[in-house]
């Protein structure tokens, strides 16, 4: 009888480390979802009206931790080696939306964004979109 309760003891622990470490584990390599309906605009920002801005938002990942939102000013080619996107959020970025300042005009700049979880697992990227900046003061002047 001892043995078997032994034998029982035994069983229980490992089901137990068994059970539970598969959860932590699969919880550690899950990867979060990718960020969707990256949407930007262009505009100035009443502060500074020589200076252009971009607002950029994306959705709310469940389980992101924070947001690693990266831009390339490059032309944009989904097949283009030549694309380099650079961090522009700081670390640990929390909000759902950033504000790119002090941008070039007649440029044209490509977001994309991933989410990070508590165990710094990275999402896939989402969908690039870009946004080209206008001259900010566009004028006529007649000619004689």
């Amino acid at each position: 009888m001892r043995r078997l309760v032994n034998i029982l003891a035994v069983l229980l622990v490992l089901f137990s480390f068994l059970f539970f470490d598969y959860h932590i584990l699969r919880n550690a390599f899950s990867q979060p979802q990718a960020p969707s309906a990256l949407t930007s605009w262009v505009r100035a920002l009443p502060l500074h009206p020589q200076k252009r801005s971009i607002y950029v938002e994306w959705s709310a990942v469940a389980g992101a931790s924070w947001y690693n939102l990266e831009c390339s000013n490059y032309p944009f080619s989904t097949n283009s080696p030549t694309n380099v996107f650079v961090g522009i959020t700081p670390a640990n970025y929390t909000a759902t939306s950033y504000i790119h300042n002090n941008l070039s005009d007649n440029n044209w700049y490509v977001y994309r964004v991933r989410a990070v979880d508590a165990n710094g697992v990275y999402s896939n990227y989402s969908p690039a979109h870009g946004v080209a900046v206008k001259p900010a003061g566009l004028r006529w002047e007649e000619v004689y």
